[in-house]
């Protein structure tokens, strides 16, 4: 848990909204206990689309340095959610602690990168780059495959958001040269979440006859 300051500018209906949400992040999951294993956690969040934050900002999270020895560093490609990203890997390899304690703060105000990303819409791809960089780990790619199909609903939603919004992500094309990259997978990324979602079908299919 952390405690949230807000600027006296952001006293409105949507902080509201977000601080309804966004103050205890953590009751999330199901049950945590001053030790976690870290792939239940996982399972959880998984269960949900890994959607939303249910850790909180990098200030709230110690980490060892082993961890970034063994899973790298923060993914360059998202500009929203790298933090997220980086905690799921954190949960499948480790375990986790929490502490009920309330031990660090988070400022929200009108000029945060948060706010900034979300308007520009600068962070698109930051589901399907999040999902790419778990299914890299073939470990997690073998015993999750619906994260596949997860993936196959942020393809459709990052194709929704190119026709409604063309001129603003033409923008950010031009300005994110991993935006590009995205593009040129897009088959590969759809190639891999039909064939992982035709035999799900199948057998859904198959226990309902």
């Amino acid at each position: 848990p952390r405690d949230i300051l807000v600027e006296e500018e952001m006293n409105t209906a949507e902080t509201e909204a977000w601080l309804k949400h966004g103050r205890t992040l953590q009751t999330k999951f199901e049950s945590l206990k001053q030790v976690n294993k870290g792939r239940a956690l996982f399972v959880q969040y998984l269960c949900k689309g890994f959607k939303g934050n249910w850790v909180g900002e990098p200030s709230s999270v110690l980490i060892k340095k082993e961890c970034f020895g063994h899973l790298g560093l923060f993914n360059i490609k998202l500009h929203q959610v790298c933090d997220i990203e980086m905690w799921l890997r954190i949960m499948y390899f480790y375990d986790i602690g929490f502490s009920p304690e309330k031990l660090s703060a988070f400022r929200f105000h009108s000029n945060s990168t948060s706010k900034s990303n979300i308007e520009s819409r600068r962070n698109w791809l930051d589901q399907v780059w999040l999902l790419d960089s778990l299914t890299g780990y073939d470990e997690i790619r073998l015993a999750h495959p619906e994260i596949d199909r997860i993936r196959m609903v942020e393809l459709l939603r990052a194709l929704k958001t190119i026709l409604l919004h063309p001129l603003m992500i033409s923008s950010r094309l031009r300005e994110d040269p991993h935006a590009g990259q995205a593009l040129s997978l897009l088959p590969k990324w759809m190639w891999a979440a039909i064939t992982s979602y035709l035999p799900y079908r199948a057998e859904k299919n198959g226990s309902s006859n």
